[in-house]
């Protein structure tokens, strides 16, 4: 159904990858810009492999990292004093 509103392709790069970044609303602009870029990245390669699982592992290891150095940066470590 869509093929007939963006044949090219590269349009549909576009749009799913604005949807993408409007999932992350609630997150804050900076994030909506980076997964908007990391749409778009992810999508690319997508078209170019025609396989699902790389991109869906890219967005599994881009989440850990990003969880893993926002914890640290954030200060979103535990606050409780060691005895």
């Amino acid at each position: 159904m869509f093929r007939i509103y963006l044949n090219d392709g590269y349009a549909l790069v576009v749009v799913t990858s604005i949807l993408f970044a409007a999932y992350h609303w609630w997150t804050g602009i900076g994030n909506i810009i980076e997964a908007a870029l990391m749409g778009v990245l992810l999508m690319l390669f997508y078209r170019r492999s025609g396989a699902l699982w790389p991109v869906v592992v890219g967005h599994y290891v881009t989440d850990m990292l990003t969880s893993r150095y926002c914890r640290h940066d954030c200060g979103m470590t535990s606050t409780r004093s060691r005895h």
